[in-house]
């Protein structure tokens, strides 16, 4: 009786172990390759700074925190260099960049000098110089700093 014991015991762990490794390689056959691919909706595909800074540019009038509200929302990302080399960069923080720069900036060349401190990729090659000019003319505009200078501007004939 003992040994019958034993037998059966011996008996259903090989069955058990036997049972595990067939699993295991079915389920390897059974798994499809997974492809890594930059396509995906929350892409901005094609120069998407420049695409960005041509959609703020044509706005002219914009409220950075609904911008960067909806872009984290999104999650979208910003793609410098379409290259192997590519810088990306979640679309929010860059909005939070721009707005940082052009508050703390009182020219294009302060604002240039801050955004190439801030983001990682981003030099003369990547914005030509008209357009980093209106970026920044449209930028300032729609922050606090350029809204109080406005109006400090409008009330000096007081």
């Amino acid at each position: 009786m003992k040994t019958l014991k034993s037998i059966l015991v011996a008996l259903f762990v090989t069955a058990t172990v036997q049972n595990t490794i067939a699993q295991e390689t079915n389920y390897l056959e059974v798994l499809d390759p997974i492809y890594l691919t930059k396509e995906n909706q929350s892409f901005i595909e094609l120069s998407s700074y420049e695409q960005l800074n041509q959609e703020l540019i044509k706005k002219s009038t914009f409220v950075f925190s609904r911008e960067i509200r909806q872009a984290h929302n999104n999650n979208e990302l910003l793609i410098l260099n379409g290259n192997e080399n590519a810088v990306s960069l979640e679309k929010a923080n860059y909005l939070k960049a721009l707005r940082k720069a052009a508050n703390r900036s009182d020219n294009v060349e302060e604002f240039y000098n801050y955004l190439s401190n801030s983001i990682p990729g981003f030099n003369a090659t990547t914005i030509n110089d008209n357009d980093l000019f209106k970026l920044f003319e449209v930028a300032k505009k729609n922050t606090t700093n350029g809204k109080l200078n406005n109006i400090s501007a409008d009330l000096s004939w007081l």
